[in-house]
């Protein structure tokens, strides 16, 4: 009978370990480049500007961990450019858990894309920031998306982006870089 009890405690931590709030209002958080944002920088890019294919939500973990993610996905319309687009902010609670979770995300990021028929082409080119990893996603050797991860301080920002790349890093130098000059003290409101 104790080990039902135990196994029900411990299922019940790790049920109740994460709190998610999906009534955000993401626009608060100057950090998140959004897909206004990145119509002024690609204006010949259609996209949906209604909002039904954006969404925002935080998480809060047991370790003190938080998160603020912004996705807008829509991959099959006859009247839009397909787009992923997804922002993860992660605020830890040391240098070291900012480190650790750099390195799982980086590994989540190669291990998906080694399972997909994308392939991955690491760009070496002069970031800010603690930890980087920078890379073009390619589908049968075209550039299809980006891949792009920072550490700064104990805050990891990832960032996925399939259907649109740039050639010249602008995206990344020009557009996203400046937004998150305040990654390192980041806070979720």
């Amino acid at each position: 009978m104790r080990k039902i009890y135990f196994n029900l405690a411990v299922f019940l931590f790790v049920f109740n370990s994460c709190t998610t709030n999906d009534n955000i209002d993401w626009k608060a958080y100057d950090i998140i480049t959004n897909i206004d944002e990145l119509l002024e920088f690609y204006p010949d890019l259609n996209l949906d500007r209604s909002g039904n294919y954006e969404r925002a939500y935080t998480s809060n973990f047991f370790d003190g961990t938080k998160e603020l993610v912004y996705e807008y996905e829509l991959l099959e319309s006859e009247t839009y450019d397909p787009l992923y687009y997804s922002i993860t902010i992660e605020t830890t609670s040391s240098t070291s858990q900012g480190k650790e979770s750099f390195n799982i995300t980086k590994s989540a990021f190669l291990v998906g894309n080694k399972w997909s028929d994308m392939k991955l082409q690491e760009k070496d080119i002069d970031l800010e920031g603690d930890q980087n990893f920078y890379a073009l996603r390619t589908y049968d050797n075209m550039p299809n998306g980006i891949f792009y991860i920072t550490r700064r301080g104990t805050n990891v920002y990832s960032l996925i982006i399939s259907g649109l790349y740039s050639s010249d890093d602008s995206i990344i130098t020009d557009l996203i870089n400046p937004e998150i000059r305040t990654l390192e003290s980041f806070k979720l409101k």
